[in-house]
């Protein structure tokens, strides 16, 4: 599965190459003696042949699908993933892997790669980091491509270290131990200390786990979910979710049940608060734009930092679509596809496109 940077460089290092782009959607196998993604893929493949008959020069063509069909022919009825995506040119296979998403099933032998409807399947496997804690210990797991791994199980006992830590004397005593302190004093004391480290070293390892693309799911008791969200940097603003119903207790399942629900609920609230930020824009600052007719040239002019394009533009429109999208891998854009309720919305105000702007340009 490539991430964003990859799929951007890969993008980018062959513009100008004839490339043939595959997508296959394998979510339903059908009942026929052949799989509907085999038919769906023979019938692609047989008008992309006709096109280039057409225009002579099917050879490279021919080369290609032959390196392609080599990754294909070895899969039964049902494919390893939800969807299948594969890249060749005539000489080599540029990338070839099942994914977890359902993907616009699409031929295409053209300059360059078809890359619009590999978006989907980028937001299907963004990885997500949950933090699961209570005041005496931290468990950190990731989730992305369908695995679930615990790569941090951090203890509050381990962070508190020597009474003189905490600016505390001992002194010979029949009682506390510790001047000035009951015994049930000092305890809480040790564990209020174990508890700030234990969040402190929570928070520096979050922050390294999350990065640039991942997204946070906060679990366990009500102070220390808020403790720890108050720490965390404003470069999270809108990647964290809370879920304090989430105990150490859950089982995997429960967890990876969890998890999902989770990441589909920030998705779709982010969508919703960039695409009413676009609308915003569009009608007052012009920081903002809606429709292909004003978003193409803001695209063309590298004034897109946020290209906005919704599912039904991807797969009603898809060469415009992937226009789009590869001008704006090329002027270092991000892209979001919206799909749900924020893909709805953008279809009925901007026909499915729209985008945040860098700066305006004013009418002269």
């Amino acid at each position: 599965m490539l991430n964003h940077e990859e799929l951007v460089a890969l993008y980018k290092d062959h513009l100008d190459k004839q490339v043939l782009s595959i997508y296959i959607d394998g979510s339903d196998s059908g009942s026929a003696r052949q799989p509907l993604w085999r038919r769906e893929l023979d019938r692609g493949l047989g008008e992309a042949l006709g096109s280039v008959s057409e225009n002579g020069g099917g050879d490279g063509f021919m080369r290609a699908r032959a390196l392609l069909m080599k990754e294909i022919d070895g899969f039964d009825r049902e494919l390893p993933g939800r969807g299948w995506i594969g890249f060749a040119t005539a000489d080599e296979v540029l990338y070839a892997e099942p994914v977890r998403a359902t993907v616009v099933p699409t031929v295409r032998w053209e300059e360059g790669i078809r890359v619009a409807p590999y978006i989907r399947a980028l937001k299907q496997d963004r990885p997500v980091v949950l933090a699961l804690l209570d005041s005496q210990r931290a468990r950190v797991f990731r989730w992305q491509e369908g695995k679930l791994s615990e790569p941090l199980d951090l203890r509050a006992d381990t962070f508190v270290g020597d009474l003189s830590d905490i600016g505390m004397q001992k002194v010979p005593t029949q009682r506390s131990g510790v001047r000035g302190k009951t015994a049930t004093d000092a305890a809480q004391t040790f564990l209020d200390v174990g508890s700030e480290r234990l969040l402190k070293a929570l928070v520096e390892d979050i922050e390294k786990r999350v990065g640039n693309d991942a997204v946070l799911v906060l679990g366990g008791t009500e102070e220390m979910v808020a403790a720890a969200h108050r720490q965390l940097p404003s470069t999270l603003d809108g990647r964290v979710v809370e879920r304090r119903s989430f105990h150490f207790d859950m089982s995997g399942k429960e967890l990876v049940d969890g998890i999902a629900d989770a990441a589909s609920e920030l998705t779709q609230s982010s969508q919703n608060s960039l695409l009413e930020d676009v609308v915003e824009a569009a009608g007052a600052s012009g920081r903002g734009s809606l429709g292909l007719e004003e978003t193409l040239p803001a695209l063309l002019e590298h004034r897109v930092d946020s290209l906005l394009i919704s599912r039904s533009f991807i797969e009603s429109a898809q060469d415009e679509a992937d226009r789009c999208v590869g001008t704006a891998f090329g002027a270092g854009a991000t892209v979001e596809e919206l799909s749900g309720e924020s893909g709805a919305r953008l279809d009925e105000v901007g026909g499915g496109i729209g985008a945040k702007l860098r700066y305006r340009v004013d009418a002269a």
